[in-house]
This record gives structure tokens, sequence and C-alpha cells, in this order.
């Protein structure tokens, strides 16, 4: 293999992987927002093979869909395309591109229905064509529009489904489904105790988990440094007082460590504070 080839190969996968993660990309972000996005995976025991392919399902039939990308760096390539068997009948993909290098393919070059993401030095996807010229751009009506006068109407969707479960095979989506539900039962019972320790330090229901630490800290740091006598419970009272006007008084905890501290400074000798302290405050 000349170093040629092997550095269009190495720029093809490059170029292969950058199209899953355009794939992916949300609307807001450039991209078609597909759910689940694929690289060189068999749509059959022979066959097309797509350089990517992603599905977007959200319930919404106009922009709901696969979006194949057809990886092309080289002119020769690119026309040599045109002469596979699935390019004039079905094939995959609801909308169709071609990634290329900036000037490889112009608009003009394309078959009927096809886009074509351009990608820069920088390695940015730039659409020149297709429906994702008008992810960024464009309300919501303009974007439906564009999404049906760009769609194929022939579409293999048995090789779909069978390139689904190709990747499906390689999973176990049994346990896969067991670790999301684990994880999102753990984040519940997190966001339980937040919303407990909230309450124990007289935070109103909801409170921010921020909220809660930073007054969690000062609870702990005020009753700290009034046991000790610190000089520096003076900007902790008036941070003290700050959040109380953002959010409600505070818990018996912060009130105790007040108590202490007045005790502290009232005797010379700090033995109130040595008698608070063994009373288990």
């Amino acid at each position: 293999m000349t170093s040629s080839n092997f550095d269009a190969r190495g720029l093809h996968k490059a170029y292969c992987a950058l199209a899953v993660k355009w794939l992916k990309r949300p609307k807001s972000a450039g991209g078609p927002g597909c759910a689940v996005a694929v690289s060189e995976c068999a749509s059959g025991w022979v066959g097309e093979r797509p350089d990517a392919i992603g599905f977007r399902f959200t319930g919404h039939a106009p922009t709901d869909g696969s979006v194949l990308v057809e990886v092309k760096v080289s002119r020769a390539d690119f026309l040599a395309d045109a002469k596979k068997p699935h390019r004039s009948g079905d094939g995959l993909g609801s909308w169709r591109y071609y990634m290329a290098p900036k000037g490889l393919i112009q608009v003009d070059d394309l078959p009927p229905g096809w886009g074509l993401l351009e990608v820069t030095k920088g390695g940015q996807v730039k659409p020149a064509a297709g429906h994702a010229a008008c992810f960024r751009d464009g309300g919501w009506d303009a974007y439906k529009a564009e999404a049906e006068r760009w769609r194929f109407a022939n579409v293999d969707r048995d090789r779909e489904m069978f390139l689904l479960v190709r990747v499906l095979a390689n999973t176990d989506p049994q346990k896969a489904l067991d670790m999301v539900r684990e994880a999102n039962n753990r984040h519940a019972d997190l966001l339980r105790r937040v919303d407990q320790i909230g309450r124990a330090l007289g935070l109103p229901k909801g409170s921010s988990s921020y909220e809660v630490e930073r007054s969690a800290w000062l609870a702990a740091k005020f009753r700290d440094e009034a046991l000790r006598g610190s000089e520096s419970v003076t900007p902790l009272r008036r941070e003290l007082a700050r959040q109380e006007q953002i959010s409600t008084p505070y818990d018996k905890e912060i009130a105790a460590g007040k108590e202490t501290y007045d005790r502290a400074v009232a005797t010379d000798e700090g033995m109130e504070t040595n008698a608070v302290v063994k009373s288990g405050l």
C-alpha cells in the first residue's frame, strides 16, 4: 500500500468519525439531532454499507427519519459512487449527503436530491446543500418545508432495520436499559436527599444543590469559627444576612452558632464557650 493510499484511508476514517459527530449534533448546533448514529455498518449480507448513518425519531413525522452521509476524499471516488447499484434504486437514508473536503465536490455535481457537507481545513462541517443548510437559520416552518423538499420518497427500510438489529446484536440492550434505570433511580434518590438536607437547613422546597451546599457550608463554618471565637465570624454574619434576604431564615444549627459566638465574646476566659462545647453542640 502506498503512502498516498494510507493517507486517503486515514482521512476517510477521520471523516466517518466526524460524520457521526455531526449526525448526533442537535439542530441548534447545526446538526440533524439523530438519537443513534454509526459508521461503516453493514445493511445486509451484501450490498450497501454506509459510511455513516443516523436515525432521528421524535414522534414528529415531517422531520423524523434516517440521514445518510457518504464520505468522499477524492474526485475519482465521488465519480465512481454513481455507478453503485443502490444509487439507481431504493437506498438508505431519508436524507442523503456527501461529505468531502471543501472544493472537492461542487453543488452542480450532486445527484438529484443529495446534499453536500463541506469540511474546512479547520475540521468544521459546513452544509452547502440540503435541508441541513437551514438547521441554524430560519424558523420551524422553514425547517419543516426544507425537510419535506429534500426527503427521499423511496427508502430501503428492510436494510435500515437489518443495520439497526446488527448494531443492537453487538451490545446487550437489556443490560443497557437496566444500567440506565439504575442510574435514573440513583439520581432521583440523590435529589430526594438534597431536598431533605435543604429542608433541614430551612431552605424552601426545590432549592438548588448549590444553595443547599452553600448553606450547609456556612452553617458548619459559622459554628466552628464561633466556637474558636474567631473574628472571621463577622464576614460570615454578613454572608448569612445576605443569603437570608435571598432565601429563608436558617436552621437551628446556625442559630446555635450565633448564640455560641455571643457567649464566647462575652467572656474573657472563653469559659462559656467550653461549656457549650461540652454540652454537645
